[in-house]
């Protein structure tokens, strides 16, 4: 048979297709193995445990088409209309996109090994499914969501990411290049031993998430959020971090050396065996953090702020300070050698015992 001939098998199944559509009933149980589907209208479309597997979608209008248990493997997705599309429980290994997509939900379908080239996601939805060793090259993700999606293995070139939340994701492996992100929000997922160095984060949040060995190295995240994760064996060494926050989050064995960390919050974090050597901390605050075998040494603490703060063992050598603020800290085998304990505000008795009664006055309501 001549490839692309139109048999009257495949006109009875078109037809077939149509007034199922114009029924609005649901197509189930068919084998379209045979069908090329480059320019048909298949808006609306219902389809329930379908074979569709090495087939060719051009040019279609998929608008609200609804794909449930369907096997889509090898498929290619070029240049449709794909607006509100649904894909539930579908089998889409390497299958091939490239196009816009709107508004399309993959809930539960397995899309490991896929190819994505030059799409242009918007406000679609990826949930329980799998992602891995899928590549994503030079795509484009505004108002996306990924809930607990395997992208072990994935590969991200030239990705653009704004208003993009990762919720429960496993980052395994994941290969980031030439990315950048704005208004990203990564709760509760696994980072561990990612590299994202060089890249550009904006005003991004990782909350309640763990970060093992990521490498932030010359990273610019400027307004990014890091509170209340996990951070250990970590690279922040040069990385742009102005006005970024650290609250409650526990930090060992990380580089934070010649890094921009001005405006910098580490409120009530637990920070051990790190290094903060020559980096800018102007205006940056440790009130209250656990600080143990922490190394400053050379770093601009001017107006920095380590009020109530408990530090054991660290080294805040050569120091430029003025008015760095050391109210009520708790002190024991610390160094300050080559530090000019003028540019330090020291305990104020008074204030101390003003902030006592105010937290015994708080904590009994």
């Amino acid at each position: 048979m001549i490839e692309n001939e139109i048999t009257p098998s495949m006109v009875g199944q078109y037809a077939n297709i149509a007034q199922a559509v114009a029924d609005k009933r649901p197509i189930q149980d068919m084998d379209f193995r045979t069908l090329d589907f480059s320019g048909l209208d298949l808006a609306r479309a219902h389809f329930i445990h379908c074979r569709f597997d090495g087939r060719l979608f051009k040019q279609c209008n998929l608008d609200h088409t609804h794909f449930v248990e369907c096997d889509l493997s090898d498929c290619q997705f070029i240049d449709n209309a794909c607006s509100v599309t649904k894909m539930t429980a579908c089998r889409m290994i390497k299958s091939h996109w490239r196009g816009d997509i709107s508004k399309l939900t993959f809930s539960d379908c397995d899309l490991s090994d896929t190819h994505w080239q030059q799409v242009d996601f918007q406000s679609c939805g990826f949930c329980l499914g799998d992602l891995s060793h899928a590549c994503f090259e030079q795509c484009r993700w505004k108002t996306v969501s990924f809930t607990k999606v395997v992208m072990a293995g994935a590969v991200f070139n030239g990705a653009h990411f704004e208003n993009v939340s990762w919720v429960e994701n496993d980052f395994t492996q994941l290969t980031l290049t030439q990315c950048e992100f704005i208004h990203v929000l990564l709760l509760k997922c696994n980072l561990s031993g990612l590299d994202f160095s060089g890249l550009n984060f904006h005003h991004c949040t990782c909350n309640n998430s763990q970060l093992n060995g990521v490498n932030f190295h010359g990273t610019t995240a400027n307004n990014c959020n890091f509170s209340a994760c996990e951070i250990t064996d970590c690279d922040f060494g040069e990385a742009q971090l102005a006005k970024s926050l650290f609250i409650g989050s526990y930090l060992r064995r990380c580089d934070f050396s010649q890094a921009e960390v001005s405006n910098g919050k580490f409120g009530k974090a637990e920070i051990r065996d790190c290094l903060f050597v020559n980096s800018n901390l102007t205006q940056a605050s440790f009130s209250h953090a656990a600080l143990e075998a922490v190394d400053f040494t050379g770093s601009n603490c001017t107006y920095t702020n380590l009020s109530y703060a408990n530090a054991v063992k660290c080294v805040f050598e050569r120091c430029t300070v003025l008015r760095t603020n050391v109210h009520a800290l708790v002190e024991k085998k610390n160094r300050w050698q080559g530090t000019p304990a003028a540019g330090l505000l020291k305990t104020d008795k008074t204030q101390q015992a003003m902030d006592k009664r105010l937290s015994l006055v708080m904590g009994s309501h």
